[in-house]
């Protein structure tokens, strides 16, 4: 059961990747949650490019052209990764919670079952914690560049 979990955590992790590597180089993004990088604010829906030409697949074209898109889109590319991460381990910890729980409703005094139970339980709580910490990893990741 534990392999099948982590086959399937690690193909939710890979598979985006791969679809997303189907196109070619953009040098543009749309930020999805608002960022602010250097005291300035990039707003969510906002397309940041450079200011020179762009190659820019988003129909509508940049609306805010920034020397520091490069890292604009770094950071809406982090945030991205992290919600899908912080919704596939809530989900695990959900399972894992109703799975520990039956296993002690249908124990029948089995203290086998019982520990299974408990540890099944433990797993999610502790699901649930690195699911808080993946939610930080991008405020993190800006302390420590500076940005």
């Amino acid at each position: 059961m534990k392999k099948i979990l982590f086959i399937l955590f690690v193909a939710s992790l890979i598979l985006p990747s791969l679809a997303l590597a189907q196109s070619g180089p953009v040098e543009c993004c749309k930020v999805r949650r608002s960022v602010t990088v250097d005291g300035q604010t990039y707003s969510k829906d906002s397309i940041v490019g450079p200011t020179d030409s762009v190659n820019c697949d988003i129909d509508s074209g940049v609306t805010v052209p920034t020397e520091k898109w490069g890292i604009v889109c770094a950071i809406n590319t982090l945030n991205a990764a992290v919600d899908w991460i912080f919704v596939v381990l809530i989900v695990l910890a959900v399972v894992f919670t109703i799975l520990g729980a039956f296993n002690i409703m249908m124990s029948q005094g089995d203290p086998g079952k019982v520990d299974s139970g408990r540890n099944n339980i433990m797993y999610a709580a502790i699901g649930l914690i690195a699911a808080f910490i993946a939610r930080a990893i991008p405020s993190i990741v800006k302390a420590i560049m500076g940005y």
